[in-house]
Formats: structure tokens, C-alpha cells, sequence
């Protein structure tokens, strides 16, 4: 209730109410979108939000309304409607009811139409195992062969490590320097082909 022991009912209170309950369900869709959080996504999400009063509080106080009189008309009025309950109660319904779609939405495409991401998460434990039982093979690196491996080898998953760790690729004969010198493509292949 007001002062005057009525509650705010104006047009003024309903602005107020709606732009609020509207501020913070594009921040919260926001914050649903953002998949990597850091320090400055939130502090801009939030930050915000609490931008928004600050900014709302001072366009509804008496100091911008004797600056500019004709301008600002609503003196009191932020400060008013959000001292009720029930208008906090509304704002925060209003959010679940706007954001409802959007969470039921992302659930059903998740469930119904799973990305790849979503399929490897739910089979997580299948693929653990898979794993682990490609850890349990063999090393191909054994003690006393030469140590000219490339580290390359273990930046990857599968598909190269045997390939590095075989030497195929980094043990090639070089062609003769009178041959490359000359262009004498014919030496250099079977340089190569000799490796």
C-alpha cells in the first residue's frame, strides 16, 4: 500500500512493473544462452539488471523532477510500486511464464532431436569404456629403438599415433642436392620411393 493507503494501480505502476519483469526476462534469456561464463558475462548480465533501477530510481526521484519538470512527471513513482510484494510477486511470475518456453523448447530438442554433443553426454559411460579399453592396448614405443619420436604423436586421439610412432612419415631419404639443385625430378622420386 501506498502512503495514502491505497495500492498503486496507475499506469505509471504498470510501466514500471512490465519494464522491470521485461529487463530481467531478456537477461535471464541471456544467461540461458551463454554457454561459457565468465567473470565479464556476468557482470554485464547482472550488472544490467542492476543498471536498469539504478537508472529507473533516478528518473523517478524528485532531484531529475526539479531539474525537468515538464519531462518528469512520475516523482515517486519506481519507488512506490516496487515497495509492494504483489508487484514483485508479479514481476518474478511474469519471468517464469516468459522463460517457460524457452527452457521447455531447449528440453524438448534436446530429448527429441539430440545434437551430436548431446548424444556423446548421454552415452557418456559407453563411450568411458570405450576408451578405456583403447588405453589398455599395447604401447608402440618400446625401450632401446631409437628415440627420434615426435612429440606430435600425443597432441592426437586416434588415427595418428600409429602413423607418427611407425616413423613412415619422418624417415624419408633425401634426394641427392645435385638432383634438387638440377630439378631432376626422376632422382628425387626415387629418393623418395627408395624410403
Amino acid at each position: 500500500m501506498g502512503q495514502d493507503g491505497e495500492a498503486p494501480s496507475d499506469y505509471q505502476s504498470f510501466a514500471v512493473t512490465t519494464a522491470s519483469a521485461l529487463v530481467i526476462t531478456v537477461n535471464f534469456q541471456m544467461g540461458l544462452d551463454t554457454s561459457y561464463w565468465t567473470f565479464v558475462n556476468a557482470f554485464s548480465i547482472f550488472g544490467s539488471i542492476a543498471l536498469y533501477f539504478g537508472i529507473m530510481f533516478d528518473l523517478h526521484s524528485a532531484g531529475i523532477h526539479v531539474l525537468f519538470p515538464a519531462a518528469f512527471q512520475f516523482t515517486g513513482t519506481a519507488a512506490n510500486a516496487l515497495r509492494q510484494p504483489y508487484l514483485w510477486l508479479t514481476i518474478i511470475l511474469t519471468v517464469a511464464l516468459c522463460l517457460l518456453p524457452v527452457i521447455a523448447l531447449r528440453f524438448l530438442t534436446m530429448t527429441i532431436w539430440p545434437s551430436e554433443s548431446d548424444k556423446i553426454q548421454k552415452n557418456r559411460k559407453k563411450y568411458k569404456a570405450e576408451e578405456e579399453e583403447w588405453k589398455r592396448r599395447p604401447s608402440v614405443f618400446r625401450r632401446g629403438i631409437s628415440g627420434r619420436r615426435s612429440a606430435y604423436a600425443f597432441s592426437h586421439q586416434r588415427g595418428y599415433a600409429d602413423l607418427i610412432a611407425s616413423g613412415r612419415n619422418i624417415r624419408r631419404r633425401r634426394a641427392s642436392l645435385t638432383a634438387v639443385l638440377s630439378n631432376n625430378s626422376v632422382e628425387i622420386r626415387q629418393g623418395e620411393e627408395a624410403s
